[in-house]
C-alpha cells in the first residue's frame, strides 16, 4: 500500500512503540490520527509532531475497550480528514498480570473491537476495498512466558486472531489484509516506573521488564516503527507475523523475520 497521501489510526500512539509508528507514518506522508486513553500525553505528542509535520496529525481521545468511543473515533476521522481510514494500527496494550480481567479486555477484547469496528469504516463487506490493519502483539505472543503467564496468553490470541482474520471470505473479498508485529523487549514506559504510574504495568511485571535491561538489548521503538511500515507497504503480506528481535543471543543488530503458522498441523 502506498503510505503517501493515506488516512492512518494509531490506537496508544500517545507515546512508546505507538508514538514510533505513529512517526514513521508522518515521515511517509500519511494523515495520521492519535487515539489514545491519555489526553494529557495525546495532546502533548500531537503539539509536538505538528511542528514538523503541521495539520497531518491529529488527536482524538478513545477509551479502546468501548464500542461507542471506537466508532466516535472513525467518525472523527473522516470528518477531519474527508476520507475513510486507509490503514489502522491496535497498538494500545497494558502489562498487568495481577489484574488479569483488564489486560485481556485491553490486549485482546479491545483489538477484536477495534478490528470488527474499524471493519465496517474501512469497507470489509465493500467488494474492492481495500486497507490494512495491524496488531502489535509481542514475542511472547510467539513462545510462553512462565513470568508474564496473561500477558503471553493475550498475545498468543491476538496472533491467532490475526491470521484467522486474513482467512475469512469477507477480508479476502474486500482485499482488507491483516498483519502483527510480535517485537521483543522494547524500551518503553512499558518496562519502567513510570510504566507503573500511569497504570501500564504493576509493580510484579515492571520489576521483571527493568531486570532484562541488565541482560539484554532492548529494541528501540523506531525499531517496531520499522517492522510497522514493512508490513504495510508489501500488498503481498497477508496474515504475517513479523518477529522483530536481535537474534538468538540478544544482542548485536535488528533482525526481521515471518515466522510462519504450524499449517502442516492444522489446516485453515
Amino acid at each position: 500500500m502506498k503510505i503517501d497521501g493515506s488516512v492512518a489510526v494509531v490506537t496508544g500512539g500517545a507515546q512508546g512503540v505507538g508514538k514510533a509508528i505513529v512517526e514513521a507514518l508522518l515521515q511517509r506522508g500519511a494523515n495520521v490520527c492519535i487515539a489514545d486513553i491519555n489526553k494529557a500525553i495525546g495532546e502533548v505528542t500531537v503539539k509536538e509532531l505538528a511542528e514538523a509535520y503541521g495539520d497531518k496529525i491529529f488527536f482524538k481521545e478513545c477509551d479502546v475497550t468501548k464500542d461507542a468511543d471506537i466508532r466516535a473515533l472513525f467518525g472523527a476521522v473522516q470528518e477531519t480528514t474527508g476520507r475513510a481510514v486507509d490503514i489502522l494500527v491496535n497498538n494500545a496494550g497494558i502489562l498487568r498480570e495481577k489484574y488479569f480481567a483488564s489486560t485481556v479486555a485491553i490486549n485482546l477484547e479491545a483489538q477484536i473491537r477495534c478490528a470488527y469496528v474499524g471493519a465496517e469504516y474501512m469497507g470489509l463487506n465493500s467488494v474492492g476495498k481495500s486497507g490494512i490493519m495491524i496488531f502489535t502483539a509481542s514475542i511472547l505472543g510467539l513462545v510462553p512466558s512462565g513470568q508474564a503467564p496473561v500477558y503471553s496468553a493475550t498475545k498468543h490470541g491476538l496472533v491467532a486472531f490475526v491470521r484467522s482474520m486474513a482467512l475469512s471470505p469477507s477480508s479476502i473479498k474486500s482485499g482488507l489484509r491483516f498483519n502483527v508485529l510480535c517485537p521483543s523487549f522494547v524500551d518503553t514506559p512499558l518496562i519502567t516506573d513510570e510504566g507503573i504510574k500511569r497504570g501500564l504495568v504493576d509493580d510484579d511485571s515492571s520489576a521483571m521488564f527493568i531486570a532484562l535491561r541488565n541482560s539484554i538489548d532492548l529494541l528501540k521503538p523506531s525499531d517496531v516503527g520499522k517492522g510497522c511500515i514493512q508490513l504495510i507497504e508489501d500488498d503481498t503480506l497477508n496474515g504475517k507475523a513479523l518477529l522483530i528481535n536481535h537474534g538468538d543471543t540478544g544482542h548485536g543488530d535488528v533482525l526481521f523475520s515471518y515466522i510462519e503458522p504450524q499449517t502442516d498441523i492444522v489446516k485453515p
